[in-house]
């Protein structure tokens, strides 16, 4: 029987049957017996930046929990800029069988003045406090930091098959791709990488020097995370790819912080409060009066302007922030800041202690 033909980008099995499934490549093309053969939607996504979307169903954690029955290690990957929202929900299930090693990625997205081992201190804390005690190895799928000291925790280990997992978006292909050119492989049998979510759709394996195998898998679908209930070119601008951008506010209960369309942040006392934004560099926290925050909030694309809202009263402590999952995050500079939090309906949000500036003991409430 002839084996069927992987894309090496996204894992799907090629075909010329069907064009709008996944998979698909023109016959012709198909019948080229090429060796560097990927998918249609693999092409557009490398070449023109644009997805394609297919009728195609997969479970991604059915999937993964088939390539865990061949991995012997399991790679978990945690996406520092939306990190409680990229821990999978099943995580302890993952690792409980398995030699594990959970990966920080996107550290060079931090502002200058933050260190990794900071971060990296900081990530651990919070595992902790879920009770998951283990070291993380800090990188960047982007600039290649870290890879070798991730290469090189693998190969002291037993382990030689390795499967790669986390929630999508948060590295997983990038991650597999920078390791494969650091090791000098064909650049051009590579996952494909993309901030579309779902660019992955099946187990693919890559052999790496001294026997180590890594397995790409789809990513896992998270709940209540603001990137997956907009468009995608709206989702493209709030998925951190440069460094956080930064902006301080001094607010009172006649103004807010908002971002238009998606989030308000609006005191609740009269006492002035330094409020520090963090969002992806193509958004940002802006300073609005208290009563022009439904304008603010009205401000949106059709195509994924919200209709049902949920107003929160939160307290968060000095050294503390409250992130929205999916979006950034805010800072409290100086005392005890209560606030309403206007966010759109099924999107969650977390207070805990500072990634960025001084720290305040790690405590989590995620709402």
């Amino acid at each position: 029987m002839k084996t069927q033909r992987q894309c090496p980008g996204c894992g799907a099995v090629l075909q010329s049957d069907h064009p709008d499934a996944l998979g698909y490549l023109p016959r012709h093309v198909l019948k080229s017996e090429q060796d560097e053969l990927i998918c249609q939607r693999c092409y557009r996504i490398r070449h023109y930046g644009k997805n394609q979307a297919y009728t195609d169903q997969w479970d991604a954690e059915q999937v993964v929990l088939e390539g865990l029955k061949w991995a012997q290690g399991i790679v978990v990957i945690l996406d520092l800029m939306d990190f409680e929202a990229s821990i999978p929900r099943n995580i302890r299930r993952f690792i409980h069988k398995h030699e594990a090693i959970i990966v920080l990625n996107k550290v060079d997205l931090l502002p200058p003045r933050t260190s990794v081992l900071e971060a990296k201190q900081w990530a651990e804390d919070y595992l902790h406090n879920l009770g998951i005690d283990t070291e993380v190895v800090a990188v960047s799928s982007t600039t290649g930091y870290g890879i070798e000291s991730l290469l090189a925790k693998m190969a002291r280990s037993t382990a030689q098959k390795w499967i790669v997992t986390g929630v999508t978006n948060a590295g997983k292909s990038s991650l597999i791709a920078k390791v494969l050119q650091h090791q000098a492989r064909d650049t051009h049998l590579v996952p494909t990488t993309a901030l579309f979510p779902g660019t992955t759709v099946a187990l693919t394996r890559w052999n790496l020097d001294h026997g180590l195998v890594l397995s790409d898998s789809p990513g896992l679908v998270p709940k209540g995370r603001l990137t997956d209930l907009v468009c995608p070119d709206c989702a493209v601008k709030l998925i951190p790819a440069q460094r956080l951008k930064v902006s301080l506010h001094r607010i009172n209960q006649r103004s807010a912080l908002v971002i238009p369309g998606l989030a308000a942040v609006q005191p609740q006392n009269n006492k002035d409060t330094v409020v520090v934004g963090f969002t992806a560099s193509l958004v940002a926290w802006q300073r609005a009066n208290a009563d022009k925050i439904s304008n603010w909030l009205a401000q949106r694309c059709g195509s994924c302007r919200f209709e049902e809202w949920t107003d929160v009263d939160v307290t968060v402590e000095p050294n503390q922030e409250l992130y929205i999952h999916g979006l950034g995050w805010v800072s409290i500079r100086g005392h005890r800041f209560a606030c309403k939090l206007t966010i759109p309906k099924g999107v969650d949000y977390t207070i805990r202690a500072n990634l960025i500036g001084e720290k305040a003991v790690q405590s989590i409430r995620v709402q």
